[in-house]
C-alpha cells in the first residue's frame, strides 16, 4: 500500500504527485526517508481529522499543516526515522502552538477564606 499525503485540508493528492513531491527533497532525504516523512504527516493530519477538533476556514487548516510539516522535516533532519516518533512529536508541536496563540484568560483572585473566630 502506497501512502498518500495531504496538502488539501479535505482533498488527498496522488501517490504519483507524491513521488513528484519527494523531488523537492532531493539531496536532503532519500527516497524511503521521503515515504516515512509523508506517512507521518499523513497520520499527523489524519489523527486531527478524526479528533473532531474544529479547523476554522483554509487558513487556520493551512497553519495547523505547517506546523505539522516543519516539525516532521526538523525532526528528520536531526535523524528521526520513527513514523511514530515523527507523528506524535509534530502533534505535540501543533499543541504548543495552538498554546501560544489561545487567548489568555484574567485568572480570577482566590478569595481568602474566613475563619470561624
Amino acid at each position: 500500500m502506497r501512502t498518500v499525503i495531504s496538502l488539501h485540508p479535505l482533498e488527498p493528492i496522488s501517490p504519483e504527485m507524491a513521488d513528484t513531491m519527494g523531488a523537492a527533497f532531493a539531496g536532503t532525504f532519500e527516497p524511503a526517508d521521503v515515504r516515512i516523512l509523508a506517512a507521518a504527516f499523513d497520520s499527523a493530519w489524519t489523527s486531527i481529522r478524526v479528533s473532531g477538533v474544529m479547523v476554522d476556514g483554509n487558513a487556520e487548516a493551512e497553519s495547523a499543516r505547517t506546523t505539522l510539516a516543519k516539525h516532521i522535516i526538523d525532526a528528520a533532519k536531526q535523524g528521526e526515522r520513527d513514523q511514530r516518533r515523527l507523528r506524535d512529536g509534530a502533534l505535540l508541536a501543533l499543541a504548543r502552538e495552538n498554546l501560544r496563540h489561545a487567548p489568555r484568560q484574567p485568572i480570577a483572585p482566590k478569595s481568602k477564606a474566613r475563619g470561624d473566630g
